[in-house]
């Protein structure tokens, strides 16, 4: 039976405060597709914009992932338009295009911007495994060669790693095949692909036309508790509001998912303490909201499996020993409940054996916190094999 199905997603961020100006610029952003269909579908974004979003004119255009061969550009319109007007607050899937796609098609999302454009939110990558983005001087369907158009731009516009998605969140494929969309929740460590990533590419070689994925994690989110208001630029609210509370409109307002993995509360048990945002959490809050997400999933079909917290931080920190208290109290508490269909232990897996409260050496980024492509494959293979009950 043919359905919608989503071939990418991800959660904008709102950073509250200008991080860069378009104009006549064109963002082209990559997305690796594992879906067979005849039509696609574009989700334009600007929900958190200062004023209307206007979008000169969009494309989809496929690239082979083993030949390199491209298709023509196909503009996407709205209303069978092909100027594109998002205004403040809205978002909404562009028209019907059809364009064959199968599964070892990339697909480049092309929006170009001619008028000036504050550009106040985007979705975000660190590690470009699964998607990739650029900036380029110009209007795409010129004759003008790619270029960088970094002399226009703040340094958060940097190349293609940092990837930026600006203007849409959504992408979907018209599909006759029995796929499972697979949904992950979480902080950085799930947002910035430091797993997803070698998971999502894992699965989509395995499974080749039958596996979608899209990540709503948020660096810096938490589960229970909005974005706490630190001092600086946005005042934090680039790290969202509380999980509980932007799990079904993040993950839930388009599609499905057949499996969830959930990964969240390393942020709950320190930024409180950092902030001086009294009370301090306890583990058992913290775990309830999780439980309420599960609950939230588990009502829409899905299984869900859940992460416990792998060590934070570096020695020294005078907010350390409560936090990592709070971190152990609510590990103990993901491993002994039984509401998720399962568990990852991601603490076990990562942890130092001599020194439980810190990472592995060489599991990081030096940072104490998050994983590297070297720890990112190990918790990509134990999820795998959880859900699938095979090795990698």
């Amino acid at each position: 039976m043919s359905k919608w199905t989503l071939t990418w997603g991800f959660t904008p961020i709102d950073f509250n405060t200008n991080k860069g100006m378009l104009e006549d610029h064109t963002v082209q952003t990559v997305i690796q597709n594992n879906l067979n269909g005849d039509k696609v579908k574009v989700k334009f974004f600007n929900v958190y914009g200062p004023e209307d979003l206007v979008i000169e004119h969009a494309a989809v255009q496929t690239v082979n992932q083993e030949t390199g061969k491209k298709s023509d550009y196909m503009l996407l319109k709205k209303d069978g338009k092909e100027k594109i007007t998002v205004p403040v607050g809205e978002q909404f899937y562009s028209d019907e295009l059809e364009i064959p796609v199968k599964y070892s098609d990339n697909l480049v999302i092309s929006l170009y911007f001619k008028e000036k454009t504050d550009v106040r939110t985007f979705g975000l990558s660190n590690l470009g495994l699964t998607w990739l983005s650029y900036i380029r001087g110009g209007d795409f369907l010129s004759e003008e060669p790619l270029r960088m158009a970094f002399g226009a731009m703040k340094p958060d516009f940097g190349p293609a790693i940092n990837a930026k998605a600006i203007g849409f969140s959504n992408v979907a494929v018209h599909t006759d095949d029995q796929v499972k969309l697979l949904g992950f929740f979480g902080d950085s460590i799930t947002h910035m692909g430091y797993y997803t990533g070698p998971l999502v590419k894992m699965l989509y070689e395995k499974y080749p036309g039958k596996i979608s994925a899209v990540n709503a994690g948020i660096s810096g989110n938490r589960i229970q508790r909005s974005y706490p208001n630190f001092p600086g630029e946005g005042g934090g609210h680039q790290f969202g509001i509380a999980g509980k509370d932007r799990f079904l409109g993040d993950l839930y307002l388009d599609a499905a998912p057949d499996i969830v993995y959930l990964m969240q509360g390393v942020n709950d048990t320190s930024h409180s303490i950092l902030g001086r945002e009294y009370p301090i959490p306890t583990a058992e809050e913290i775990y309830e909201a999780l439980r309420e997400v599960i609950q939230m999933a588990h009502d829409r079909g899905s299984k869900v499996y859940i992460g416990t917290i792998s060590p934070f931080g570096v020695k020294g920190e005078p907010w350390r020993p409560q936090a990592e208290e709070i971190r152990l109290a609510l590990n103990e508490l993901i491993r002994n409940a039984k509401d998720a269909d399962d568990m990852i232990d991601i603490d076990e897996l990562l942890r130092d054996p001599d020194d439980p409260h810190s990472m592995q050496e060489g599991t990081n980024f030096g940072d104490g916190v998050h994983p590297n492509i070297f720890a990112g494959t190990r918790m990509a293979k134990a999820i795998y094999n959880k859900w699938f009950g095979e090795s990698l």
